[in-house]
C-alpha cells in the first residue's frame, strides 16, 4: 500500500459540496512546508504543488524547517523521515512540543509499519511512500486540508 490516512469526519458537509471546486479554492488559501534534505525531491514536489495553486515553502532539514515554520503560517507540513541533520520523528516531536498543531504528512523511501505507527502516535495525519504519485498526493492533500479545516 502506498499511503495510510488518519483522520476524522470534521468538515464532512464542506466536502460534499462540489469537491473539485472546493479543493482548488482551499489550495489557493493554503501554504505547504516541505522538509526534505533532497533538493531534487523538494523542488519536484514544490513544482507539482505550485501547479495546483498551492503556495510552497521549502526547508532542507530540522533547523531550517523549524525556522520556516515560525516565519510562515502553513496549512500542511510534508516531512521526510531521513534528514541530514536529524530525523523526521525528532522534527515532528519538536513541532508538537512547540504547540504547532498543523497536519503533518510523512514521506519515506523506506516504509515500514514500525515507523508508521510511531509517526501516527505523534499525530501525523498521513504516511506516504516515495516515489510519490501525483494522484495519491492529491487525495492525501484533500484529507490533510480537510482535517486542518482550511
Amino acid at each position: 500500500m502506498d499511503s495510510h490516512f488518519r483522520g476524522n469526519d470534521t468538515g464532512e458537509q464542506f466536502w460534499k459540496l462540489d469537491t473539485v471546486s472546493k479543493l482548488f479554492y482551499i489550495m489557493k488559501q493554503s501554504r505547504v512546508l516541505i522538509i526534505d534534505d533532497d533538493q531534487f525531491v523538494r523542488q519536484s514536489l514544490a513544482e507539482l504543488l505550485q501547479s495546483w495553486n498551492l503556495e510552497v515553502t521549502q526547508a532542507d532539514g530540522k533547523e531550517n524547517g523549524l525556522k520556516q515554520l515560525k516565519q510562515n503560517q502553513v496549512s500542511l507540513i510534508m516531512l521526510d523521515i531521513k534528514l541530514g541533520d536529524s530525523n523526521g520523528l525528532d522534527v515532528l516531536k519538536s513541532i508538537r512540543a512547540s504547540g504547532v498543531n498543523v497536519p503533518v504528512m510523512i514521506m519515506t523511501g523506506y516504509p515500514d509499519e514500525y515507523n508508521r505507527n510511531h509517526f501516527f502516535d505523534e499525530k501525523a495525519i498521513a504516511y506516504i511512500s516515495k516515489p510519490i504519485k501525483p494522484d495519491n498526493l492529491k487525495e492525501i492533500l484533500k484529507m490533510c486540508l480537510k482535517e486542518k479545516g482550511a
